[in-house]
Parts: C-alpha cells; sequence; structure tokens
C-alpha cells in the first residue's frame, strides 16, 4: 500500500514504553565517535535482542575489537 510518504518497505513496530510507532537505530560506535555498525529494527524488538547482531556484525567488520559498553537497555545474561 503506497501512502503519501511511499511504500512501506520494512516492518514498523509499536514501542509499548515509549507509546510510538516507528523504528529504532542501534549504533556502535568507536572511540572518536565513528561508526563501525548500525542494526535497523522495528520499534517493538527490545535492545538486549538486538546487540547480539550488532555485536556479530561489527566484529566481523572489525575482528580486533575486544570490547564493548553499551547502555543499561542492552544488558542481559549473554551479554555480561
Amino acid at each position: 500500500m503506497a501512502g503519501r510518504r511511499g511504500q512501506h518497505i520494512d516492518s514498523v513496530g509499536y514501542d509499548a514504553g515509549k507509546k510510538i510507532n516507528g523504528k529504532k537505530r542501534h549504533a556502535a560506535v568507536d572511540v572518536l565517535g565513528l561508526m563501525i555498525g548500525l542494526f535497523v529494527t522495528p520499534a517493538d524488538v527490545q535492545d538486549q535482542d538486538a546487540i547480539a547482531p550488532l555485536l556479530r556484525q561489527s566484529t566481523k567488520r572489525f575482528p580486533s575489537l575486544q570490547k564493548a559498553l553499551a547502555d543499561g537497555g542492552y544488558q542481559r545474561e549473554a551479554t555480561a
């Protein structure tokens, strides 16, 4: 269905915590703030579910990556 803003290719989700529709952008940056990874998900995907694909993508592009610091929203037993 094409709307005023064009056809929707990717799915959008609903973030119940923020009460908004849309997408989340998860970014990995180095110490200088330069982007080393980006992962876009529907808004209904939890942050802790997006960290593993983002880290896999980032370490594939930058094999020397050894440590990552993340916001508390990404905290889970598997990421500790």
